[in-house]
């Protein structure tokens, strides 16, 4: 189970980065800041408009919004794998490692909920709570793996950066929330950021932890 988790992982990093491409080409135009703006903006699109079967411009957008579903679904689900094979890394740790699958099965399905309600059908206030919902225990989960593998530098410097970058896009969100707009300056990029750092964390944790298993394996 653990070999399949780990190999798992990298395969659905790569779909949905592939699926993201792929929508974001097929996505009409329109901005929250400029609706009649064309084709896709990397600093003032965010991933959910890209899930909107309509786009922002008023123009039809049916294979994009399938495509942008179908890639958050594959990064959500992504989540299950990853937070099961992280503490590999551990070097015991029985509490920790329950804590991070527990929270990261949380991220996990909460994450499908994301895709099951997004903004274009259910409202911000929803949609943003169901989000709110999968980057708490997204959030403490990466906390824990990062005090977890705490000893291993390139590890560390990327899960720290990643924590701080989502929240300060989970607080730039709240506040949209609570002042009741649909986009806030620098949202936007700031989210492209977390992505990256997500890909690159996980990615690079999930080899290491296959590398760790297979070693001690081979140790017994």
């Amino acid at each position: 189970m653990f070999r399949a988790a780990a190999f798992a992982v990298p395969i659905l990093l790569v779909v949905f980065v592939v699926l993201y491409a792929a929508a974001a080409v097929a996505y009409p135009g329109g901005t929250w800041e400029e609706p009649q703006r064309s084709g896709h903006s990397f600093f003032f699109n965010y991933y959910c408009d890209l899930m909107r079967p309509t786009a922002l411009n008023g123009q039809p957008n049916p294979v994009g919004s399938q495509l942008a579903e179908l890639g958050q679904l594959v990064l959500a689900l992504s989540f299950g794998p990853f937070f099961w094979v992280a503490p590999a890394l551990f070097d015991g740790r029985p509490k920790l490692t329950a804590a991070v699958r527990a929270l990261g099965l949380v991220a996990c399905v909460a994450g499908v909920g994301v895709v099951l309600m997004p903004s274009w059908r259910f409202g911000q206030t929803v949609h943003g709570i169901m989000l709110l919902l999968c980057g708490f225990p997204a959030v403490a989960a990466l906390v824990c793996v990062m005090v977890g593998t705490w000893q291993v530098p390139t590890l560390r410097a990327l899960a720290a950066a990643l924590v701080v970058t989502m929240l300060a896009t989970i607080g730039i969100f709240v506040r949209q929330m609570i002042i009741g707009v649909e986009s806030s300056p620098g949202l936007a990029p700031l989210q492209r950021i977390d992505f990256a750092l997500a890909l690159g964390w996980m990615a690079t944790t999930s080899r290491r932890a296959e590398r760790a298993r297979r070693a001690g394996s081979a140790a017994l």
